[in-house]
């Protein structure tokens, strides 16, 4: 989940999982659009991104730490659960 802050306004945004292979009629590039799409609400300064990763899991190799890493090297705006 992701929460966006813009003009003292906050927007929540969940993603559930990102989809690597298109099913039926969906794009060709659902991977990259997706990516594209967290990038753009993770890369403001104050967005926070809650992380939430099942215990059987190194968080560690989470892609979704890995793509917030990008914009927050040291976590600092990251919340893991």
């Amino acid at each position: 989940m992701i929460e966006y802050i813009k003009n003292r306004m906050r927007f929540f945004f969940e993603f559930l999982g990102i989809t690597r292979n298109p099913i039926g009629e969906q794009s060709k590039t659902i991977y990259q659009d997706i990516v594209k799409l967290i990038n753009h609400y993770i890369e403001p300064i104050t967005a926070v991104v809650l992380h939430v990763i099942p215990a059987s899991v190194d968080f560690t190799t989470s892609e979704s730490i890995q793509i917030s890493k990008t914009y927050d090297p040291n976590c600092k705006n990251a919340r893991i659960i």
